[in-house]
């Protein structure tokens, strides 16, 4: 018995993924990906387009199956987008597969690079998390502006 995901369904529960062969020429990209960035195509060399920003290793074969279990960070070199996931390595394919998100510390940086909802997995709470942010900035920011209105009437 084979498991696995055909390509229309990792690409949907991971629109953002991308799978390279040992050369490192990428062999299949998820459609948030192509769509934020044209350059990733079948054939592309993953490290002309990308650079690890986390853990401190280079992109090299050996050192990606090493690092299987680490929190990877890539930039990409063109537009700076971050993108944060896992690699894993396939031996039934010689494949291996960054499963991730972009990734964003304020809500505002996802306007700026266009990326939208439909660019993350439904289970991933990354929007979840920024939408609480800012709530909470600008519910800080209603305080600060009652505090001042309090202190000026109080003079």
């Amino acid at each position: 018995m084979s498991l696995g995901l055909d390509a229309r369904h990792l690409d949907t529960a991971v629109p953002v993924h991308i799978g390279v062969g040992a050369s490192l020429e990428i062999a299949q990209v998820g459609s948030s990906l192509a769509r934020l960035f044209p350059q990733f195509e079948v054939g592309a060399r993953l490290d002309a387009l990308l650079e690890v920003q986390t853990p401190h290793i280079p992109l090299e074969p050996a050192r990606l199956r090493t690092a299987q279990s680490s929190l990877f960070v890539f930039e990409d070199r063109t537009s700076g987008i971050k993108l944060r996931g896992q690699i894993l390595y396939s031996d039934a394919d010689s494949i291996f597969w960054f499963l991730g998100s972009p990734w964003a510390l304020r809500a505002d940086e996802l306007a700026e690079h266009g990326i939208c909802a439909s660019d993350y997995a439904a289970h991933d709470a990354t929007l979840e998390h920024l939408f609480v942010q800012r709530t909470q900035e600008a519910t800080l920011a209603d305080a600060q502006r009652v505090l001042e209105d309090v202190q000026e009437a109080s003079l």
